[in-house]
């Protein structure tokens, strides 16, 4: 019989479990705050939707490398939003972007994406949409848009946003290209009155077509 006196492996096997262990548990708690942070990056820190950032490395990925057969991007920018700040203070128009920003990202899907571009401005990108689906879904947040809840607590009954729709990959293939047509729907619907929404012109039309 030969007897080995193991303890000393034994106690190495332990320290080394335990040091991998402290190792993974690191990384992990590494790897958490890098998705934190990048969270962070992207996301508005007022309303906590996706900011420009996002949109432009997000959407125009998808866009660039052909992911979407079909999509909609709508511009929206809330109506006289300078009066409300001037009117009613800073705290309040923070709250209307806030009110803005819930009602969009209940009513949009899960491959949407809401994003705060600056101000009052904001790009909602609707994958796998056509004009009909996107001009009859954009009617609806802005109806309900301008008839406030008593219980969204705004000083108001009622507010309003124009909005400017433009389709991929009729209206162009790139993420700059598509802002441009629907800003430029936006500005149609601005001057049709505020409170409506626009369909950037089809390649076989010479105007922005109202949605009402």
């Amino acid at each position: 019989m030969v007897l080995r006196d193991i303890t000393e492996k034994r106690l190495a096997e332990a320290a080394l479990f335990e040091a991998n262990w402290a190792l993974k548990a690191r990384v992990e708690e590494v790897q958490a705050l890098q998705a934190e942070l990048h969270e962070q990056v992207v996301r508005d820190p007022l309303t906590g939707a996706f900011n420009r950032r996002h949109l432009e490395e997000t959407a125009a990925t998808r866009l660039a490398q052909g992911r979407m057969s079909a999509a909609a991007l709508v511009l929206i920018d809330i109506d006289r939003f300078k009066e409300v700040n001037d009117r009613h203070g800073h705290a309040t128009g923070d709250a209307v972007l806030q009110y803005l920003t819930a009602l969009l990202q209940d009513s949009t899907r899960t491959d949407d994406i809401v994003c705060r571009i600056g101000g009052e401005e904001f790009v909602v990108l609707l994958p796998g949409t056509h004009a009909e689906e996107a001009v009859e879904a954009v009617e609806r947040w802005r109806q309900r848009f301008s008839q406030v809840p008593p219980e969204a607590g705004l000083p108001f009954e009622a507010l309003g946003f124009s909005a400017g729709i433009t389709l991929f990959p009729l209206h162009g293939q790139h993420l700059q290209t598509l802002l441009e047509a629907a800003d430029t729907a936006l500005y149609a619907a601005k001057r049709g009155g505020c409170n409506r929404v626009c369909l950037a012109p089809l390649p076989n039309q010479s105007a922005t077509v109202p949605a009402r």
